[in-house]
């Protein structure tokens, strides 16, 4: 082996380490660039996962929130139709010839409230046989009158209860 065989094979070398130090450096750039990237943008989830349990735990608490004023809200509107239903036990129209006798000056007969109504006689016949069995109205005969109406205490309670005075 001669004195520059030596010296080239440690040209050669040198040489060969130096590229390769340079490709191991720019490698190591490159792999700290992609951590870094990816350091960053682990962050950002992370972020936005805590955004979006933030936002989870507070449309979760609106919904607990929402779902308790609806069961309200059904125990009201429940309550008021019992109070309704237990007022109204009446027919509509029973009701309404109640409050017509009841708001007579002077005394009504039992045609005349039918007839202010337009029902046809059964079923004005209907209705007020119904509220003289409740004992809200009495019925008087007066000769040559016909059937004269008068709402009873009974009857003026109901409509006080009913509110309907």
């Amino acid at each position: 082996m001669s004195l520059f065989d030596g010296i080239e094979k440690l040209i050669t070398e040198h040489g060969s380490a130096a590229i390769l130090r340079e490709r191991l450096a720019l490698a190591e750039a490159q792999h700290d660039a992609e951590v870094s990237g990816l350091t960053t943008q682990r962050d950002q989830l992370r972020t936005q996962l805590a955004e979006a349990k933030a936002k989870i735990e507070g449309l979760e608490a609106d919904n607990a929130r929402l779902q308790a004023e609806r069961d309200e809200a059904r125990n009201e509107v429940q309550r008021l139709g019992q109070i309704q239903s237990s007022r109204r036990t009446l027919p509509e129209e029973a009701e309404k010839i109640l409050v017509l006798i009841a708001n007579a000056q002077p005394a009504i007969t039992k045609i005349q409230a039918v007839q202010h109504f337009q029902l046809t006689q059964v079923k004005g016949d209907y209705f007020c046989a119904h509220l003289h069995k409740r004992k809200l109205v009495r019925v008087f005969a007066k000769v040559g009158v016909g059937e004269i109406c008068h709402v009873t205490s009974e009857g003026r309670d109901y409509l006080a209860k009913s509110e309907l005075l």
